[in-house]
């Protein structure tokens, strides 16, 4: 896990599916599996799609902690470039093409 000497404020529900559908699409099921085995928590959601799952995750985090610390950390560990190994992506000034 990421430390953060800050805290980062509370987000919205709305801001939290958003940034979870945009990272949904950032990743795979597996990847997401391996992020929450990382994290070492488990995955309780019971739910099917990529960005749900890490939906319920951030609101749970943001509940259990009162901060948003904890969506800024996966926002880390799933842009870090280490974790697109094996993929083919390009990136441009202003977009990345896969």
């Amino acid at each position: 896990m990421i430390k953060h000497t800050n805290q980062i404020h509370l987000l919205s529900p709305a801001q939290i599916e958003r940034i979870a559908q945009l990272l949904g699409e950032e990743t795979t099921r597996g990847k997401i599996s391996d992020l929450f085995a990382s994290l070492r928590v488990t995955d309780e959601s019971n739910e099917s799609t990529k960005w749900r799952r890490l939906r319920r995750y951030f609101e749970k985090t943001q509940k259990d902690y009162k901060v948003g610390n904890h969506i800024l950390s996966v926002i880390h560990k799933i842009l870090e470039p280490s974790y697109y190994t094996g993929r083919s992506i390009i990136t441009t000034k202003d977009r990345i093409v896969r």
